[in-house]
């Protein structure tokens, strides 16, 4: 789902850029558009306006070169065309003065010749005859226009890097047409915004390219990203993964976060077997001890048998008669000693717990369930004890030894009980998390206990009570931790002492 939501979030931004661009584009467009329609528009008036002042004062020049006997001769001779040409050229330098950039001059229809070409603000090299050759067939075609419809006409024309605006103004004769004078005027120069357009299309196609280029760098950031991420993630599962090598910055972290991995395992390693021969001179020490108490527990029962019997078989010895057996083997010392074996025979069976604390057949069993099924047992004989329970919703049921599991939950309410002198709260809760982790609470109402007991209370033969053999906690302790859990023991602030045991889903 977050995938999707990246990817949708990127389609958005990818989206409102385009739009963006696109209305930025497409506004800056228009105004160029509009001043570039203004400057066509205010020009080609203006070279509208000189063709027909240009017209007009040509019919005096005409008059005065008499020109319709020159335009009934089947040829012209040069010097005749010279003279029509210089005097023409006269009119149209004067005429295109006033205005900078203004080139322009006649075309006389019967002799198919453009004359009195002039361009006086322009600079040189200057053409002898007519506009330039790229202008030449533009200019006559739209001439030709003009003649034939005997009518004034104002075109844009462009070619590259030329842009201007042409009039063409027909000039009559009497009743014919035999000619036309034309004005043009080049803006290109005049159109920065032109110039703009080019520069922002080009902007727009390299801004739009590039932020495809972006769009596809952030795609390829994010993936590499979101191999790392699913790399740490697979790392968490199965920590003999590794990334494989690239190049490139996220190359280089994976392959730190391979050293890291790699260096953390080193020292998990280590670490183990750090662990381990702590654990082994633990279990020598807590063997030492054990030693030391069973060696302990069971010399006194041993010592009741021995001097029973010893004084049994000096009896017997030093007297013949039955009647003297039966005053020796009474059933009061015949009894103490079955209870001194049954002694032993109880504390051998509670010392085989720490060779084998759980069954090796597992069953899949709810902690919850076994815990109430406990707490009712315990209220058949504590009914002055108040049990507060509060169990955690959805709890997974544990692979566990049921039989284990249930003694080491009734040695903790055993202790609590006593703990509140038979009167009191024991409250009980269950919780889980999504790693698999179920933790267990039981805390008591009674007046906790002090930190050095705290510290020896899993040590064999350890107790603080009178009748108590010091092994309930220690079993417990084996038995959690042979089921991979971990048991721990603290005071509350508020009084009482809380026993939190921790397990593991297999």
């Amino acid at each position: 789902m977050k995938n999707i939501t990246t990817r949708l979030k990127t389609a958005l931004i990818i989206l409102t850029m385009i739009v963006v661009i696109s209305g930025i584009a497409l506004t800056t467009t228009s105004i160029i558009n509009r001043w570039s329609d203004e400057v066509f528009s205010s020009h080609a008036t203006m070279t509208e306006i000189v063709a027909h002042q240009l017209q007009q004062y040509s019919e005096a020049v005409f008059n005065s070169l008499n020109i319709q006997p020159l335009l009934d001769k089947e040829s012209l001779n040069d010097k005749d065309l010279i003279h029509i040409d210089s005097s023409l050229k006269l009119l149209s330098n004067v005429m295109l003065s006033e205005i900078i950039g203004l080139e322009g001059g006649f075309y006389l229809e019967p002799f198919d010749k453009f004359v009195g070409y002039a361009y006086p603000t322009l600079p040189p090299p200057k053409p002898a005859y007519g506009p330039p050759p790229r202008s030449h067939d533009i200019i006559k075609e739209q001439i030709k226009q003009t003649i034939e419809h005997n009518r004034t006409i104002v075109q844009n024309h462009k070619f590259d890097p030329a842009i201007f605006p042409l009039a063409t103004v027909p000039i009559i004769n009497g009743d014919k047409v035999i000619g036309a004078t034309w004005v043009r005027i080049h803006i290109e120069r005049k159109l920065p915004a032109y110039r703009l357009k080019e520069i922002l299309n080009v902007i727009a196609t390299v801004s739009i390219s590039g932020f495809f280029v972006a769009v596809a760098i952030f795609l390829s950031l994010h993936r590499r990203t979101r191999n790392i991420r699913l790399g740490l993630e697979r790392i968490q599962k199965d920590p003999s993964y590794r990334f494989l090598s690239e190049g490139g910055t996220y190359g280089f972290i994976a392959d730190s976060i391979n050293a890291l991995v790699n260096n953390l395992d080193r020292e998990h390693k280590n670490l183990q077997e750090l662990e381990n021969k702590l654990h082994q001179q633990d279990k020598l020490a807590s063997l030492g001890k054990l030693i030391a108490g069973v060696a302990h527990e069971v010399k006194t029962p041993l010592a009741i048998i021995k001097t029973r019997v010893q004084l049994w078989q000096r009896r017997l010895t030093n007297s013949d008669e039955p009647a003297d057996i039966i005053e020796v083997v009474t059933p009061e010392t015949m009894e103490l000693v079955v209870q001194e074996i049954n002694r032993l025979t109880s504390l051998v069976n509670r010392l085989l717990v720490f060779s084998k604390p759980i069954a090796t057949d597992l069953s899949e069993i709810n902690i919850n369930d076994l815990i109430h099924q406990t707490i009712d047992l315990i209220k058949m004989d504590n009914s002055q004890i108040k049990f507060t329970e509060h169990y955690g919703e959805e709890i997974s049921d544990l692979l566990i030894d049921p039989q284990a599991m249930k003694q080491v939950v009734l040695n903790i309410f055993t202790n609590s009980i006593q703990a509140c002198g038979g009167n009191g709260t024991i409250r009980v809760s269950t919780s889980s998390t999504d790693s698999g982790k179920i933790t267990l609470r039981i805390s008591d109402s009674g007046p906790g206990m002090a930190e050095d007991i705290l510290n020896k209370i899993y040590d064999p033969f350890f107790t603080t009570k009178e009748d108590g053999s010091g092994l309930g906690l220690s079993i417990s302790y084996e038995i959690i931790k042979a089921h991979g859990g971990q048991i721990d023991f603290y005071n509350e602030p508020s009084g009482g002492l809380t026993c939190e045991i921790k397990l593991f889903r297999a």
